[in-house]
């Protein structure tokens, strides 16, 4: 059981102050633009930090490398996991992938005034951008946080990643049955489950996981299809 708060506190002084300066620009422009419902520093650490961190753990096991890792992570928001986890890890090349402008614009200052020299915002739709030659099957890891049902999620990622990459899904209480449901697609896509792995964010034990699953073959060239459609239609449904 990872404890995510653990992570946190490990990080080097620069690497807090670069989350102390995200949280001052997540309250000051949620008061604009609702980036968010959490809005006390306590909170914004713990439940977008932290779980964000979560996945630095999960990503040292899998890679064992310093050398630079690509990452693309999928309907962003406010820039979770993906800006966080460039804050925490410095080998990262992190795409953090948005389709609201305003958010879009929301990460581009954060990675500004922080300095996130290894991040950058870009406003597109996984679906669309999945199909472009200069991102499909090019990264080592995709990720995506709150964003959709696993069965939708895979769709959308897998065609992002190279094979014998990863997509890292964080996932609570329903994770166990969004994983039954997702077999076909994930099959489909040319991934397998490999783990589950557990992670807590403060003393008390939760359903929180992030769900490991690797590229073992290319995906075929008609997926991921138009968003409407993977919604209607999941695969294996």
């Amino acid at each position: 059981m990872i404890d995510a708060g653990n992570v946190f506190e490990a990080l080097s002084e620069e690497q807090v102050e670069k989350f102390d300066v995200f949280a001052r620009l997540l309250r000051e422009e949620n008061r604009r633009i609702n980036l968010t419902s959490v809005d006390g520093v306590d909170q914004i650490r713990a439940r977008h930090f932290c779980d964000s961190l979560a996945g630095v753990v999960v990503i040292e096991k899998l890679f064992e490398t310093s050398a630079k890792i690509s990452l693309v992570d999928i309907g962003s928001g406010a820039g979770f996991p993906g800006l966080a986890l460039a804050i925490a890890l410095g080998h990262l090349d992190v795409v953090s992938v948005e389709a609201t402008g305003k958010k879009v614009a929301f990460q581009q200052r954060v990675i500004d005034e922080a300095n996130i020299a290894n991040a950058k915002a870009v406003q597109g739709r996984a679906e669309e951008l999945a199909h472009d030659v200069q991102c499909r099957e090019k990264f080592d890891v995709v990720t995506a946080r709150a964003v959709a049902p696993l069965g939708i999620l895979v769709e959308l990622a897998l065609g992002f990643v190279k094979c014998g990459g990863y997509f890292l899904a964080w996932k609570g209480a329903k994770g166990e049955k969004e994983i039954a449901e997702a077999k076909a697609a994930i099959e489909t896509m040319g991934g397998e489950i490999t783990e589950q792995v557990k992670y807590q964010v403060g003393a008390e034990e939760s359903n929180l996981c992030i769900v490991c699953i690797k590229k073992i073959k290319p995906t075929p060239k008609e997926y991921p299809r138009k968003f409407g459609v993977i919604k209607k239609r999941t695969l294996g449904r």
